[in-house]
């Protein structure tokens, strides 16, 4: 484990949990606000795993929609574990089992008052060197990324070739192709 982004609101425990990681020359990306998460999750960042607290920045009435939009924002820009410490287990539970956007073999929960720090971080590094597409995707992430922008750029040299059907398709947005005369299924 090279960088983990750390997402808790106590910036005392926040302060703790980067000291202890740093302890092992592991690079720590620290958010104690929704603002410096959101970036951090936005910008790119890579990292190795995700701490996040379950009531971060808890709004009244509706106590975890923060962490899960965080958690659906994950998802969307990184392929990377998910390690919920929180002293509200009992509440993630209950949420995890209606319906978490997330996936669950990426996702674990510890409890802040019976998980000591150095705990996670031996559950964090066994789930990265157990969990072959983990180790996979880290490996393959930055080859996949170049091969395809090679693709795409002998996709545009061909004549009659509609690069913007490509990478709506790429991208996900395959639901506005006319798939009739889609140049990828005319090849």
């Amino acid at each position: 484990m090279r960088r983990v982004l750390i997402i808790e609101d106590d910036l005392d425990l926040l302060k703790k949990l980067q000291q202890d990681f740093q302890q092992d020359n592991i690079e720590v990306i620290g958010c104690g606000n929704n603002t410096l998460a959101m970036q951090a999750i936005a910008n790119g960042s890579c990292f190795d795993a995700v701490i996040l607290d379950w009531y971060f920045e808890s709004p009244e009435g509706d106590p975890d929609i923060i962490s899960r939009t965080l958690l659906a924002k994950l998802k969307e820009n990184h392929f990377r574990p998910v390690f919920v410490y929180t002293y509200n287990i009992t509440d993630f539970n209950e949420a995890n089992g209606s319906g978490v956007i997330f996936p669950q073999n990426l996702l674990r929960a510890f409890d802040k008052s019976s998980v000591t720090i150095s705990a996670l971080k031996t559950e964090i590094t066994q789930m990265l060197n157990n969990n072959l597409s983990l180790q996979l995707a880290s490996a393959y992430r930055g080859k996949i990324g170049n091969n395809l922008e090679k693709v795409l750029f002998e996709l545009n040299e061909l004549p009659n070739s509609d690069i913007a059907r490509i990478l709506k398709v790429i991208v996900g947005e395959s639901e506005n192709i006319d798939w009739s005369s889609d140049f990828v299924l005319n090849l």
